[in-house]
């Protein structure tokens, strides 16, 4: 409940009171415990091996860090660690002491969760306010709504969460650890933690995925926390582009410029052509606009473009005039310029200096970002239809009409929501991506059924489908590689047109191709076992897929 004083004019959020009033209680009440004299010799055992884990937290800790060293080894003392030689988990411990009445009921249960509890993967699904979030399992599913003082300050929706939830009432709080993964970073945390996982698997180990993250709590955090700062120093050092405050000028003399001019019109080279000015600048008789081509795009084909890959081309009489937002798409406009009509550019004449107001700057400075933003625009409206290397060479209209292909469209608009609201954030030209979405619309304007093609997916073959999704998700797969799979048992049906009977021989036998096609960390044994089928089943299936789609 929220309630406004109309005294005062302040909020009173009187859930999220009471899940800090309760969250310190349990906390004080575990940490009093925790400090018994009996308990010694265990905080020394703990201690020795939290931090000579082998991705543990060093023993020199900055200061500034000291008090979330402090917490972090404290929750992982009382809720993860099993002391070797007593047997010991603290907060089970501390469940026995607890009197079995009404008043300590929601201790107990709380605690229970607790004591359950371990660090996961989330995404922000929604951003309710400073103080709450509503997260989202990556790998198992299930939403939480999360309630903390500024846990939704300076967060993007769709970025990653790393942390414990702990449960206080209806609502979940966060733990000591609470690492926010930028979205890029995301997906390759979750690969490695599942690849992790997977390898173990394949080892016998016989724990289930929440198993694992509760014994690998000590490296998870410290894993994450490597990548982070793997991530931040690559960002620091392709910081160095500027953001479109900044005007750079180039003047080439023309020796024919109603030549030069014709030729720029019709080549085709500029993305964005006849730019109509906001402010005729200085005379000019024609303006064309340029985008870098670009290079590595993210996987979910967001836009690459901003301010610092635009220019602006103006043919001034003999002038021709470049202004770009950085120096590199300075060079590179004038190089395509030159490459399109370079006999026409006098390299013996001394360009004449252009005097430009600062109104004229400014003009030149909002055509520039207004380049950029009609480039992202066409580079979103051609989207839909576009093949991504991701959705194996496919656009994403057509993994939409797949069916299983509708959950990957859809983690790529997250990236792209995420990648624009970045640029939003940062007073860069974005897109809304409610506009791409949109873009996967028939005409009349209702969302698109999933649908196979016609005698594609019978009955028994969509139960291969579901089956498959399912165990793959519980093994920690992420939605690119498990799209793959699908796409892989969908060719091969399409092409086989085979006889489905047990729909866990096949459905082992996809998971186990797609898996040796990713260099995923299996075994025929591991995968038959887990499916409860015989190997030599497995094997005959999987050559027979092998043999029509190829790994």
């Amino acid at each position: 409940m929220v309630l406004l004083n109309d005294t005062t004019g302040v909020i009173i959020d009187f859930e999220k009171k009471k899940v800090e009033i309760r969250f310190k209680t349990l906390t004080e009440h575990l940490v009093a415990y925790a400090n018994r004299p009996e308990f010694g010799p265990l905080v020394s055992r703990a201690f020795e091996r939290f931090v000579s884990d082998p991705f543990g937290q060093d023993r020199d800790e900055p200061d500034e860090e000291s008090e979330i060293f402090e917490n972090e080894f404290l929750e992982w003392f009382i809720l993860d660690y099993v002391d070797e030689e007593t047997g010991m988990q603290l907060v089970r411990s501390y469940l026995s002491t607890l009197p079995d009445g009404p008043i300590d009921r929601w201790k107990r249960s709380a605690l229970a969760q607790w004591a359950d509890s371990r660090l996961g993967v989330y995404e922000v699904e929604r951003v309710v306010s400073n103080d709450r979030l509503v997260l989202r399992d990556v790998v198992e599913g299930g939403e939480f709504v999360v309630t903390a003082q500024g846990v939704g300050e300076d967060i993007l929706r769709w970025s990653g969460v790393m942390t414990r939830l702990l449960s206080v009432g209806d609502h979940f709080t966060v733990g000591a650890t609470a690492l926010v993964i930028p979205r890029p970073l995301l997906k390759h945390i979750v690969r490695v933690v599942g690849h992790v996982f997977r390898s173990l698997k394949a080892q016998d180990y016989e724990g289930e995925w929440a198993d694992f993250l509760k014994i690998s709590t000590l490296s998870l955090r410290r894993l994450v926390r490597i990548m982070l700062e793997a991530w931040s120093e690559q960002c620091e050092n392709s910081s160095g582009r500027p953001r479109g405050s900044a005007i750079h000028k180039m003047v080439m003399m023309l020796t024919d410029p109603v030549a030069a001019t014709g030729i720029l019109r019709e080549c085709g080279l500029f993305y964005v052509r006849q730019i109509n000015g906001l402010d005729r600048l200085n005379g000019v008789e024609a303006e064309f606009g340029w985008v870098n081509p670009p290079g590595e795009t993210d996987a979910s084909g967001a836009a690459p473009y901003g301010a610092e890959d635009a220019a602006l081309v103006c043919v001034l009489g003999p002038s021709l005039v470049i202004m770009a937002g950085s120096q590199r798409a300075l060079r590179h406009c004038a190089a395509a310029v030159r490459g399109v009509i370079g006999p026409l550019v006098d390299p013996s004449t001394v360009p004449r200096r252009i005097p430009w107001d600062p109104k004229a700057m400014d003009a030149a400075r909002q055509q520039i970002a207004e380049i950029a933003r009609l480039a992202i625009a066409e580079h979103y409206r051609r989207w839909a239809d576009t093949p991504l290397t991701v959705l194996r060479g496919s656009s994403p209209r057509d993994a939409m009409k797949s069916g299983f292909g509708q959950a990957i469209v859809e983690e790529l608009l997250k990236d792209i929501e995420y990648h624009e609201s970045l640029k939003r954030r940062a007073g860069m030209p974005w897109v809304d991506v409610e506009s791409v979405r949109r873009g996967l619309m028939p005409r009349e304007g209702k969302a698109i059924a999933p649908r196979e093609k016609a005698g594609q997916l019978g009955l028994k073959e969509k139960k291969v489908q579901r089956l498959l999704e399912a165990m793959m998700r519980r093994e920690g797969y992420t939605e690119e590689q498990i799209y793959a799979a699908m796409l892989m048992w969908w060719r091969y049906v399409d092409r086989a047109r085979p006889n489905v009977v047990h729909a866990n021989t096949w459905a082992a036998a996809v998971e186990y191709a797609s898996a040796v096609s990713l260099d995923e960390p299996i075994t025929q044994a591991g995968v038959a076992r887990k499916y409860q089928v015989s190997v030599s089943t497995l094997s005959s299936r999987y050559r027979q897929i092998l043999r029509e789609v190829g790994v």
